[in-house]
C-alpha cells in the first residue's frame, strides 16, 4: 500500500512509507533525533482501482471511502535540500487515520482542546485532478490512499494533546 500525500499547497505530491501508520491511535514519541515536530490535518480516498495515466474525467472510478487524518511530520530535519521535506514526513508511526467522514469539518482537529480551522474536504474536481496528476507520474494500485492536507502544519511539544473528532493521541 502507498500512502500519496498532496501537501497544503497542492503544487506536488509525495509518499508516506506504510510504515508510518499509528493504527491505534497510540500516543506518538518523539525521536530524539527530532526537535521539533508538527501534526498536518488531511482528508483522503482510498484508491479502489489500479491505474497509470488515468485522465480527469475517468478518475472518478478510481476512489472511494473518504475520510479525515493527521500526519506528524519533523520540521527539524527540513533544510534546503529537496529530499529533506520527504525524510521529514516518513517517521514510522506517524498517520493516523479516521474512518468516520460524517463528521462535519468544523471543530474536527483540535490541539489541547482548542479547534484549529481547516480547509474543507477536497472537492471531487480536486480529488481527480489529484488522481490525474499522480498516475501521470506513478502507478497507483487498489489499496492506496490519496490524502489532502488541509493545513500547513500546527507546531506540537511534548505533552500536546491532539484530537481528531473522538479520537486523542498525545505527543511523548
Amino acid at each position: 500500500m502507498n500512502i500519496i500525500a498532496v501537501p497544503y499547497n497542492r503544487a506536488h505530491f509525495y509518499f508516506r512509507p506504510d510504515s508510518s501508520i499509528n493504527r491505534a491511535w497510540a500516543d506518538f514519541y518523539m525521536p530524539d533525533f527530532v526537535t521539533q515536530i508538527s501534526a498536518v490535518p488531511f482528508a483522503y480516498v482510498k484508491i479502489c482501482k489500479a491505474g497509470k495515466a488515468v485522465m480527469k474525467r475517468f478518475a472518478g472510478r478510481y476512489y472511494d471511502s473518504p475520510g479525515y487524518g493527521i500526519a506528524v511530520r519533523a520540521d527539524s530535519l527540513i533544510d534546503p535540500a529537496p529530499a529533506s521535506f520527504c525524510i521529514a514526513n516518513a517517521l514510522d508511526h506517524s498517520t493516523y487515520f479516521s474512518y468516520d467522514s460524517k463528521r462535519p469539518v468544523n471543530e474536527l482537529f483540535t490541539k489541547n482542546d482548542v479547534a484549529i480551522p481547516i480547509m474543507p474536504f477536497p472537492s471531487k474536481e480536486e480529488i481527480e485532478q489529484g488522481i490525474e496528476h499522480v498516475t501521470s507520474i506513478a502507478s497507483i494500485r487498489q489499496g492506496d490512499i490519496l490524502l489532502f492536507e488541509l493545513h500547513e502544519g500546527v507546531k506540537l511539544v511534548c505533552g500536546d494533546r491532539i484530537g481528531l473528532g473522538d479520537s486523542i493521541f498525545s505527543i511523548k
